[in-house]
């Protein structure tokens, strides 16, 4: 059987509010897939489907790493603007 979160659940997951959880529901923003069951109130959320709506933001680390070591915008620190 699957296993599921509540909406508390997935606020705290995002770190939101129950309340603006609601508000991005309403609004139709960006969300993991959930399930509103007839005549029920509560949606639930699949753990898996979840997580994997959520993996999907993750930053590579190789990627970040390589960009975090390039050639930095704006204007250079005092030590290296006279080594240049």
């Amino acid at each position: 059987m699957d296993e599921y979160y509540h909406d508390d659940d997935i606020a705290d997951l995002l770190g939101i509010s129950v309340a603006g959880l609601r508000n991005k529901v309403d609004a139709g923003d960006a969300l993991p897939p959930h399930t509103k069951l007839p005549r029920i109130r509560a949606r639930l959320w699949p753990k898996k489907e979840t997580h994997d709506w959520i993996r999907q933001f993750l930053i590579k680390q190789a990627a970040e790493a390589g960009r975090l070591t390039g050639n930095r915008r704006g204007r250079p620190p005092k030590q290296q603007r006279g080594q240049r």
